[in-house]
């Protein structure tokens, strides 16, 4: 496959969804790390199956505050989001902030 060999592959929200899911589906078929970007920031709720392929979820303050469902204005804030977005399924999340 395309991924055969790779460690990691970052996705983000600039191609289509179904693309993303696609590729991470295959890349962690093929034992590769997926981080998952969520830049630019969705406009509307991503697909849940989306969440359990992600190893590590990167968001910044306004793409956490849309997809936890809450602003982010606080450090306690960011840790909620953080595990937010756990709860949905992904790995780690990892909070831009500032």
């Amino acid at each position: 496959t395309a991924y055969a060999g790779a460690k990691v592959l970052l996705t983000q929200l600039e191609v289509p969804i179904k693309t993303t899911i696609a590729a991470c589906a295959a890349a962690r078929a093929a034992g590769a790390l997926t981080v998952f970007n969520a830049a630019p920031a969705p406009t509307k709720p991503l697909p849940e199956a989306l969440w359990d392929l992600c190893d590590v979820v990167c968001a910044n303050e306004s793409e956490a505050a849309i997809l936890a469902g809450f602003d982010v204005e606080t450090d306690d804030d960011a840790e909620r989001a953080a595990s937010a977005l756990v709860a949905k399924g992904a790995g780690p999340a990892l909070l831009t902030l500032g």
